[in-house]
């Protein structure tokens, strides 16, 4: 849910553009005079366009999301080469944690894996670790840095490391 607050923001954002539409109008509804009329029609125009003008803005950014997913490397070498080792090796209940450089890698990595993977966004693996291992997980780190915990995988390729997370 922390990965996806845009969408609180955005109901909550539209709940308050209505507000304000809504007292406006009512307002503007208690006088009869012709200023008044007019107000009221420009608060509809201005509400119709802002509405229309969002809504073409929304129609964009899935365009862009959908032209962005559709257009990646489906099959990065590298996450298929990950996925192939995890599957293999680790148990069901491991949790990769991703340290991303293209982003939506733990996307491709978690297809290829056949487990959860979850990406880093520059934070630390503790916290979310933590939360795996209390919840019956494994935590896993996918990197490509070097990292002070036991590798289980190197890559051949240039690829990025496995590491078994453990707690300090």
């Amino acid at each position: 849910m922390r990965q996806s607050l845009w969408v609180i923001y955005h109901v909550a954002g539209a709940l308050v553009v209505l507000g304000v539409v809504a007292v406006a109008w009512l307002l503007t509804r208690r006088f009869s005079s012709p200023v008044w009329t007019w107000l009221r029609r420009g608060i509809a125009i201005v509400a119709m366009v802002f509405c229309t003008g969002a809504l073409i803005w929304l129609v964009m950014q899935t365009v862009d999301a959908a032209w962005r997913v559709t257009s990646t490397i489906a099959d990065d070498p590298f996450s298929v080469e990950v996925g192939e080792f995890v599957r293999a090796n680790l148990p069901d209940n491991a949790v990769l944690l991703c340290e991303e450089t293209k982003g939506y890698e733990h996307l491709t990595t978690m297809f290829y894996a056949d487990r959860t993977c979850y990406p880093l966004g520059g934070r630390g693996p503790d916290d979310m670790a933590r939360q795996i291992v209390q919840a019956g997980g494994v935590p896993y780190v996918v990197t490509r840095r070097n990292l002070p915990l036991a590798p289980v995988y190197v890559s051949r390729s240039r690829g990025p490391t496995i590491y078994l997370w453990r707690p300090d």
